[in-house]
């Protein structure tokens, strides 16, 4: 059963000329139109934006909108729209649109069967609250939450409700911190709240992965034995092709699903098979495709059902939880707690090449310098080093997976 089903995807970067230009063409006809009116335009637009956006993204053309409701962000400015996304009238997920640099952003998007748009998710969960009687926020990244006017309470998704006055020194931190970030700050604090985040110069895409760490280290953890293990790797793509004699394709979240059976594997889930077997069956199960750019690319909302229906034929019970905010404390809490992640990441290098990977996730090390995930990379059979907010990325994902007999 899905934990969450929320799969959010920071900072995917798209302009919507549409959504800024329409809005002043019809204030400078009518200069008595107000503000309401403004937005409603404004919503029209993103409604049909985030339609088209669906369709491409998820290579379907049956989607609607549902609801368009706007939020405001730490100057209780209108800062975007959540669209709710339904097929067939029901609930099929949402779309998160903001402003930020003058431009209209997806900053997050879930498509699944009955998922719900996080507002939702926020006033279902509290009996207190009153649809009608709500101001929607988006403070802090890719945060929500909702301030209802009848108690003067500010309720959240996973985190404790604020007073009135608590929301508001909240804002004033945000504010402070959008304005550190846009000051390019080049240190990361030794503040476990700031370090999550910051900052961002030597890295690319491709060098985000080493096989050390830099700094002192303050903590770490590994999944109990995952440690011990050679993990598969592109040498299993060559053995394979000898083995079977015909080429294959490499694909790297294929290779991180293979690498979780391995792990399943040697701590007692024998049915797994071996890699030959399983690297077909996860390719077919998760829809792995030949992209525009000739690259085999698989869907990374399919990986975790892929692991699911792949452990469900053999008997075995999967559950899987996509991340919320997709935090370093995520994968950290689910480390700790003895569980395999999968992170799916994407960035652009220097030469304004995209760059995207997807790897197992195995433990975390902490640094004064930067904040890491230890990971089979798909490269190499022993574990390495992912920096998690030592670069920019354009989007981070995570899962984690619990898996019994």
């Amino acid at each position: 059963m899905i934990k969450k089903r929320f799969i959010s995807f920071t900072a995917v970067i798209l302009c919507l000329s549409m959504l800024i230009s329409v809005p002043m063409l019809v204030s400078s006809v009518d200069l008595s139109i107000t503000q309401e009116e403004v937005e409603d335009v404004y919503a029209g637009n993103a409604a049909s934006y985030a339609v088209s956006f669906v369709e491409v993204v998820c290579e379907e053309n049956n989607y609607e909108s549902g609801n368009v409701v706007s939020f405001r962000n730490e100057d209780d400015a209108l800062s975007g729209y959540c669209v709710d996304i339904l097929v067939d009238g029901e609930s099929y997920g949402y779309v998160i649109i903001k402003f930020a640099n003058d431009e209209a952003v997806v900053s997050e998007y879930c498509i699944a069967e009955g998922a719900r748009n996080p507002y939702d998710a926020i006033i279902d969960s509290n009996l207190n609250i009153s649809s009608a009687d709500v101001v929607l926020y988006s403070v802090g990244q890719n945060e929500y939450q909702v301030y209802s006017e009848q108690d003067k309470t500010v309720y959240c998704y996973d985190t404790a409700s604020m007073s009135v006055s608590e929301f508001e020194e909240y804002k004033t931190d945000v504010a402070e911190y959008n304005e550190l970030l846009s000051a390019s700050a080049q240190t990361v604090s030794d503040d476990d709240d700031d370090s999550e985040y910051l900052v961002y110069s030597s890295f690319s895409a491709s060098t985000v992965i080493t096989d050390i760490y830099s700094g002192t280290l303050k903590s770490s953890a590994t999944v109990s034995r995952a440690g011990e293990i050679l993990y598969y790797c592109d040498d299993d793509i060559d053995i394979y092709e000898d083995l079977l004699g015909t080429y294959t394709n490499y694909n790297c979240a294929v290779i991180a699903m293979c690498n979780m059976m391995k792990y399943y594997k040697y701590i007692g889930y024998s049915k797994i098979g071996a890699f030959y077997e399983i690297y077909p069956e996860l390719w077919d199960l998760a829809g792995t495709y030949l992209d525009e750019y000739g690259r085999w690319a698989t869907t990374t909302t399919k990986v975790a059902p892929a692991v699911k229906s792949y452990l469900k034929s053999l008997g075995y019970t999967c559950s899987y939880d996509s991340y919320w905010l997709d935090l370093y404390s995520d994968f950290t809490r689910d480390v700790d707690d003895d569980l395999l992640c999968y992170l799916s990441y994407h960035g652009t290098n220097s030469s304004d090449t995209e760059w995207g990977h997807g790897v197992l996730v195995i433990g975390y090390a902490k640094t004064s310098s930067y904040n890491y995930l230890k990971i089979c990379d798909g490269w190499n059979s022993y574990p390495r080093y992912f920096n998690f907010n030592g670069y920019d990325y354009d989007s981070l994902n995570g899962w984690s997976f619990t898996v019994s007999k």
